[in-house]
């Protein structure tokens, strides 16, 4: 008590405060909430062992060990930064010195964005479209297309992509997307396009006999890819990356194909039988 008091005194009626070199304070000026961390200050600034007051501004932060010796552990306990300070007593009388806390709040789930792009690849009844970055994982997102002949659709899905449903002829003049993520306003976006998105008549649609039923594996497929199914030497596959752009030209069916180069991703297939088109999915790259 008595050498608190002493303390107190000497700082009290301290008429000059110098600027000591090497009153830099040691520590982190960042932490998450409820995270512990030491400061400290060289002892060799001071006079005694015990000759010396920590002090936190406000109470987003704890001290939790005695605030009289060269170092001290505190806690952060509060939102916001706070500033850390220690004064110290040496042959001048008291001398003190401060760090910033920037406190570092963890990322708010609420807070994301996205857009969706203005490109697309095309299918004879459908079109892929994307948005530029995921969503949270647990958003769902409302597609709300709009087409040329004045109809609507919603297409719920998770994730970037979704399957948007086409027919040849009719385009889509606009979609927007409501995400909706739980404890969270919603979030809206959209986009108009200046001339409608369309897919073109694909020789008659789609035949799948059981003669043009194939399935890629491994999927999803690390190196190397494969087709099952018959006729496979008949039939072609080029593949595509979510832009649309083509990434692997007609390839035969019963060779295997390489994705090694490839980055990891989402890609599309498009099987051909001459130039009609048979079937289309989509393929996972790790």
């Amino acid at each position: 008590m008595k050498t608190i008091i002493t303390f107190f005194a000497l700082c009290l009626f301290s008429l000059h405060s110098y600027a000591q070199a090497g009153c830099d304070i040691s520590g982190p000026t960042s932490m998450e909430l409820n995270d512990t961390a030491t400061f400290s200050i060289p002892s060799s600034l001071a006079q005694c062992s015990n000759c010396y007051d920590w002090d936190v501004s406000n109470s987003n932060a704890q001290i939790l060990t005695s605030d009289m010796s060269n170092s001290v552990q505190i806690k952060r306990v509060g939102d916001g930064s706070f500033t850390v300070t220690v004064t110290y007593i040496n042959e001048n009388g008291c001398d003190s010195c401060s760090i910033d806390f920037i406190a570092l709040d963890e990322p708010d789930p609420c807070d994301y964005s996205f857009k969706i792009n203005d490109v697309g690849i095309g299918f004879c009844d459908s079109i892929i479209m994307q948005v530029n970055i995921p969503p949270p994982t647990d958003a769902i997102l409302y597609w709300t297309v709009t087409y040329t002949d004045g109809s609507t659709t919603v297409v719920v899905a998770t994730g970037q992509n979704a399957t948007i449903p086409m027919t040849p002829g009719i385009g889509i003049v606009s979609i927007s997307i409501r995400s909706v993520l739980a404890g969270c306003p919603d979030y809206f976006t959209r986009i108009r396009f200046n001339t409608p998105i369309e897919v073109k008549d694909c020789d008659g649609g789609f035949d799948l006999s059981e003669d043009s039923k194939f399935t890629p594996y491994p999927n999803p497929v690390i190196e190397t890819l494969r087709f099952e199914g018959n006729n496979l030497d008949t039939h072609q596959v080029a593949i595509y990356n979510v832009y649309g752009i083509e990434v692997l030209s007609k390839t035969i069916l019963n060779q295997e194909i390489s994705l090694m180069r490839l980055p990891a991703g989402t890609y599309f297939y498009v099987i051909y039988s001459g130039q009609k088109v048979v079937q289309k999915g989509s393929l996972i790259k790790q």
